[in-house]
């Protein structure tokens, strides 16, 4: 059991639940504890007391982790996701601001660049392919707006 289990096991998961959320840890919070704990000091303001500490922390852990895991990342569907973890206390408007927050939180990880160049590449920290394929679209998404929508994909490789 690692260190994101031994903090967050939630009564009623499963064992593949938990092994999926063991795995996404680390590129969800590749700082570890201290950058949850960082990163829930950050959020707490922004839920405007609706929220204790504990639940602020846990609906972080959530909402990254449920990035990197769903089918479709969407910012309404995030949105959803938020106003079900929270019972009702964030209303639609409050549940986007927070699904826009933690895309900002992430738009730059681990000192990685802006974009705008290949010397400041935009760093996806992935242990799967799926999962990073997500990242690359939930950054791209505040930047440019929605694909097919605001902007076309003509091409995609990997750079290493």
């Amino acid at each position: 059991m690692g260190w994101f289990s031994a903090m967050f096991r939630k009564k009623g998961t499963t064992p593949e639940i938990d092994r999926m959320l063991e795995a996404d840890m680390p590129q969800a919070f590749p700082g570890g504890a201290e950058q949850i704990e960082h990163e829930t000091a950050v959020l707490q303001p922004l839920v405007q007391g609706r929220l204790s500490l504990e639940e602020t922390r846990g609906l972080l852990v959530h909402c990254k982790v449920l990035g990197i895991i769903a089918q479709d990342p969407s910012e309404l569907r995030m949105a959803g996701s938020i106003r079900a973890r929270t019972r009702g206390k964030f209303d639609q408007a409050t549940a986007l601001a927070v699904c826009r927050h933690l895309a900002a939180a992430t738009e730059k990880p681990n000192g990685s660049g802006d974009g705008s160049r290949v010397e400041e590449t935009v760093v996806i920290h992935a242990t799967r392919s799926g999962g990073g394929v997500r990242s690359e679209y939930r950054w791209l998404e505040p930047h440019f707006g929605q694909r097919d929508e605001d902007w076309e994909l003509i091409s995609q490789a990997l750079m290493s």
